[in-house]
């Protein structure tokens, strides 16, 4: 069995060299807006990241959910909230974030006008009018033969059987 009891007797210490360190930001990553309202169930229009897309490789929404594409993204989120961007240069290794806020609202109650009765004989027209309530804005466009009723009785036009109806679709008067 062997036994080392080791003694330095003298310190052995190199030169102290200042180090330079030098901290560079990252590029900017800046939005077409910080802010954007829709209408639940609408689309933005594109957000636009402002500043050279070039400065990055890689970009990155999150939550992603309702989102699509990266550097002109369009949100159709479910609910409010805010919303991050990340973005990484894969050669520098920097990295930037930006942020912006949705704010979902509900679509308003348009009150269809223009309907005398709510009976309209096959072959007839029936002109209706939707006009949104005072201080909203929201748009939604419906497929041209849709036609949603605030009320019970569905008016049923060219495509309806026999003469007027009244109640549930198919329903006799």
């Amino acid at each position: 069995m062997y036994f080392y009891n080791w003694a330095i007797a003298e310190r052995c210490y190199s030169p102290r060299l200042p180090v330079v360190a030098t901290v560079t930001a990252p590029p900017a990553l800046t939005l077409s807006v910080p802010t954007t309202t829709i209408c639940s169930g609408v689309t933005s229009n594109a957000i636009q990241v402002t500043t050279p897309v070039v400065d990055f490789d890689t970009y990155t929404w999150s939550p992603a959910t309702g989102v699509t594409g990266t550097t002109a993204a369009q949100f159709n989120p479910t609910q409010s909230g805010v919303y991050t961007l990340t973005a990484l240069n894969n050669t520098t290794r920097c990295a930037n974030t930006a942020t912006l806020n949705v704010t979902v609202n509900p679509l308003p109650i348009a009150p269809i006008t223009g309907l005398a009765t709510p009976e309209i004989c096959v072959g007839n027209v029936q002109t209706l009018e939707s006009r949104p309530a005072p201080g909203t804005s929201c748009r939604r466009r419906l497929p041209a033969r849709a036609c949603h009723l605030p009320h019970s009785d569905v008016a049923r036009g060219p495509q309806g059987r026999g003469g007027p109806h009244r109640g549930a679709p198919g329903g006799g008067a």
